[in-house]
């Protein structure tokens, strides 16, 4: 890391920083109650009005609604990814030159 102006800047931000911050911040998200509370608010898809709870439909209603979960989550990665890479690379390199 190259010292700047009392802060420290990785020489440049590669992938592997952008899979520590994809991975992790995805991983968090997905411990929340957001992405089934996000899902639900989108309204593609209404829960059964079964008394039981493990009726049939409420069980098929939670499996699909898991299935688009993972798959939007697992979508989401690359993009996510490139973009910090993309995006910290600018910002660092902005603050870098600002410090000559």
């Amino acid at each position: 890391m190259a010292r700047q102006t009392g802060i420290e800047f990785t020489s440049q931000v590669t992938r592997r920083h952008g899979e520590v911050f994809a991975k992790l911040v995805l991983a968090d998200v997905r411990r929340t109650e957001i992405p089934s509370a996000a899902l639900g608010l989108t309204g593609v898809m209404s829960w059964p009005d079964e008394p039981d709870d493990d009726a049939p439909e409420k069980l098929r209603f939670s499996r699909i609604a898991d299935e688009i979960l993972i798959r939007t989550f697992d979508e989401m990665e690359k993009p996510l990814r490139e973009a910090f890479v993309r995006i910290a690379g600018e910002v660092i390199g902005r603050e870098r030159d600002r410090s000559k």
